[in-house]
């Protein structure tokens, strides 16, 4: 039989899970951090030297866009990037609320009741 996770285990799932999320983000965040005009060039397939008109940057989500007067537009996001920051996060809130639930409700050992 396997023992419930204890408190400390929720805390340290819950500071792992926020650690991956902001390394996530900062990997984002710096996603054609220097260059972007040749990296957004390269990406699409034109030459280093045909830069964007445009380039536009969010935190929420994250995003890093480069767009050319011809419609042709390249996220240097990677499009994994988003959906495993959530996934991180909401790991955070579950382990946050487990955490908090193994501390109202400690789970007592039958064995040390009878004794």
């Amino acid at each position: 039989m396997t023992r419930p996770a204890t408190p400390k285990r929720w805390l340290l799932g819950g500071i792992l899970c926020v650690l991956a999320a902001g390394a996530l983000f900062v990997r984002g965040a710096l996603s054609g951090f220097a260059r972007a005009g040749k990296l957004c060039a390269i990406e699409a397939g034109r030459g280093p030297s045909d830069l964007p008109d445009e380039v536009r940057q969010r935190l929420i989500p994250l995003s890093h866009t480069c767009q050319w007067r011809d419609g042709t537009s390249v996220d240097l996001v990677p499009g994994w990037l988003n959906p495993a920051l959530a996934a991180c996060l909401l790991a955070a809130v579950v382990c946050a609320l487990m955490l908090v639930r193994s501390i109202r409700n400690p789970i007592r050992n039958p064995h040390e009741e009878s004794a």
